[in-house]
């Protein structure tokens, strides 16, 4: 159970991740494109 509950939170945590790098990425371009 708690290797399982781990891996889960990996996942999790992995995703979020990616998700925040996609954001950042996002609000470098918008703020690129407000400063021009």
């Amino acid at each position: 159970m708690i290797t399982s509950d781990k891996v889960r939170i990996d996942n999790y945590l992995s995703r979020i991740i990616t998700q925040a790098d996609e954001m950042n990425d996002i609000i470098i371009e918008l703020l690129s494109i407000f400063k021009i």
